[in-house]
């Protein structure tokens, strides 16, 4: 994994958030940013529980598609968000 992007997976096991940070150096300043771009795997990249997955289908049911528009962090993805975006600021 390069110095400057993360991934972190989502506990709902369909997506990943990709952080990427990136410094350009223009004639008269420099920009520093933070690229966050959200994947779906499409499939589950590890095979939930069953109970897991009984939940979901009935969330799916009354509500449609789940988790399309966010990200469920536990606390360690959350913490090596944080840690990655400490420090990136801090440079």
């Amino acid at each position: 994994m390069e110095e400057n992007k993360i991934f972190i997976e989502c506990d709902c096991h369909t997506h990943v958030l990709k952080v990427e940070y990136d410094k350009e150096n223009s004639l008269m300043e420099t920009y520093e940013m933070f690229e966050i771009a959200l994947f779906n795997y499409g499939n589950h990249s590890e095979k939930p529980s069953l109970w897991w997955r009984i939940k979901y289908v009935f969330k799916h049911i009354l509500k449609g598609n789940l988790y399309s528009d966010q990200i469920i962090l536990n606390k360690e993805e959350a913490t090596k968000l944080y840690d990655f975006l400490k420090i990136k600021l801090n440079k």
